[in-house]
């Protein structure tokens, strides 16, 4: 190794530590804030738990369990399904604080251990440096740090997503069909992957991934038999008021809120136009696994993500952080021979993705932090491509251009400061995004894939 690279490797490392370490700074204050001095979403969680240990109903509680003093008027209802409840009743023994820190502990080893998971996916060696860009990008991301403000569940979510996609990579199709399972505790983010992998089951007779699914089903219905009478509750009432309250809930970004906005007198009709949304959404995911045949399971895996947020009529900004399992997803394409056309498609609605879903919510004092992830990615790219001359030009071009269009998409939606504006930039950014995947599945099935050894081959970031 020559001195200039030996220079350029270490100043590259000594950027990108110093960064990462301003950001750990920033983002652990957070996490100890969210721990000792928020309430947020985890009460509800909590509660719920500490209702089941006293022989109440989780989902009518709150009148009927004495509080404590920082809990008082801080609290919310609980809609999840009842083995969450369950699965909380060991925290709610615990001091409220001293169980939100443990539940967020939990949260960020699942979060490292989803990063690993995306950089075997995505055929990343597990470098220093590409664990830093790693982290920085996640902790981030917008979605992600609503997750810590709010000790949100949606990080075994995404983990148990991530988790069954590389098992049915390897082939063990019963474990993937097992873990996935554990994703229903938030059924909402997962029906696209759900209606995947049962599109699998009747199409490629993959009866080892139909019994994983089936235990799996089976285990929640085993945990949830004690408590029948909350199940019917939550299926007859809870679910039916949470999706009317979702019609006009502040900072859902769905396209069932957004159409009941934008139509005003005419809102009857939102639910025709989303159901004609959701089936146009569902033919041409299945159009397109029926031309992969199973060869391509990782655009496969992403169009099944972007059909489940795409017709999902329950998602806040934290829900949106299942978009962390795209990062593979383009990697893989850039293996792929797709045209140009395609390329800025993606940078396109990738831009429109990342900068609406920060959106106006995000303080002014807290941009900074929000608005790194791309900043960071670019400048990775740059510190990292190879190749020919030509090759770098059209990757810093690209790059450029996407840092561009997202950060311009946070100075609109700061400027208008609309949930409405934001909506527009996520969900159209989503269906685009979408309709770009499905176009870059090769014509000709013989050449799905290239060969072994151009996929195997490691790359950086």
């Amino acid at each position: 190794m020559n001195s200039s690279l030996l220079v350029h490797k270490k100043s590259r490392t000594t950027i990108v530590t110093i960064a990462f370490l301003i950001l750990l700074v920033g983002f652990l204050a957070r996490f100890i804030h969210s721990a000792f001095f928020t309430t947020r979403d985890f009460s509800a969680f909590w509660i719920a738990g500490k209702a089941l240990n006293l022989g109440l109903d989780p989902y009518s509680a709150l009148s009927k369990i004495p509080l404590p003093i920082e809990l008082t008027g801080h609290t919310m209802d609980f809609v999840s399904p009842i083995f969450l409840a369950e699965l909380m009743r060991l925290f709610a023994f615990m001091p409220f604080h001293i169980a939100k820190l443990i539940w967020l502990v939990i949260s960020l080893i699942l979060m490292i251990l989803s990063l690993l998971i995306i950089m075997e996916i995505s055929n990343i060696p597990r470098s220093y440096f590409s664990l830093m860009i790693g982290v920085m990008s996640l902790i981030s991301f917008n979605p992600i740090i609503f997750i810590f403000d709010n000790g949100q569940t949606d990080m075994v979510v995404v983990f148990s997503l991530l988790l069954s996609w590389m098992l049915m990579r390897r082939k063990k199709l019963f474990l993937s069909g097992l873990v996935l399972c554990v994703s229903f505790i938030n059924p909402h983010l997962v029906l696209g992957v759900v209606v995947y992998y049962i599109y699998r089951i009747v199409t490629r007779r993959e009866t080892a991934l139909l019994m994983g699914l089936a235990v799996g089903g089976i285990c929640l219905i085993i945990v949830s038999l004690p408590y029948t009478h909350y199940v019917f509750e939550w299926i007859r009432t809870i679910l039916p008021d949470k999706q009317q309250w979702a019609l006009t809930a502040s900072g859902q970004i769905t396209w069932l809120n957004l159409l009941h906005e934008l139509l005003g007198p005419y809102k009857t009709y939102a639910k025709g136009l989303v159901g004609i949304i959701d089936i146009g959404a569902l033919l041409l995911s299945i159009r397109s696994w029926h031309s992969s045949k199973g060869r391509e399971l990782d655009l496969d895996f992403g169009i099944a993500i972007t059909l489940g947020l795409v017709t999902t009529t329950f998602a806040f900004n934290q829900d949106y952080s299942v978009l962390i399992l795209i990062f593979p997803i383009i990697v893989r394409l850039r293996k792929m021979q797709i045209s140009e056309n395609i390329v800025a498609f993606l940078v396109l609605c990738n831009s429109f993705l990342y900068s609406g879903i920060t959106g106006f919510l995000t303080p002014l004092h807290q941009l900074l932090l929000e608005v790194t992830a791309p900043i960071i990615l670019v400048l990775a790219l740059l510190f990292t491509t190879q190749g020919d001359r030509s090759e770098k030009q059209r990757k810093f071009a690209w790059a450029f251009v996407w840092l561009f269009l997202t950060l311009g998409g946070y100075a609109i939606s700061l400027e208008f400061r609309s949930i409405i504006v934001q909506q527009v930039l996520v969900l159209v950014g989503l269906l685009s995004f979408m309709s770009a995947l499905c176009r870059s599945y090769p014509s000709d099935n013989g050449s799905l894939q290239k060969p072994l050894e151009k996929l195997v081959r490691p790359n950086t970031i």
